[in-house]
């Protein structure tokens, strides 16, 4: 939760109710693990191999 509110600039919730709330909150987990999967994915997809990067160093 201290993530959301430093981070992301969370202040309230918008709704009212306890099922509202784990609504929005449940949203917000899900954009959040989308946007570490996203991440995630990039992050193998353009990052060479390590082998690749040590043999390349010493060869150039």
């Amino acid at each position: 939760f201290g993530d959301r509110k430093h981070n992301h600039r969370f202040r309230r919730f918008h709704v009212r109710g306890k099922e509202g709330v784990q609504v929005e909150s449940g949203l917000y987990d899900c954009t959040h693990n989308i946007k570490r999967l996203y991440t995630f994915i990039l992050d193998k997809m353009y990052k060479p191999p390590t082998i690749m990067v040590l043999l390349g160093s010493e060869n150039g």
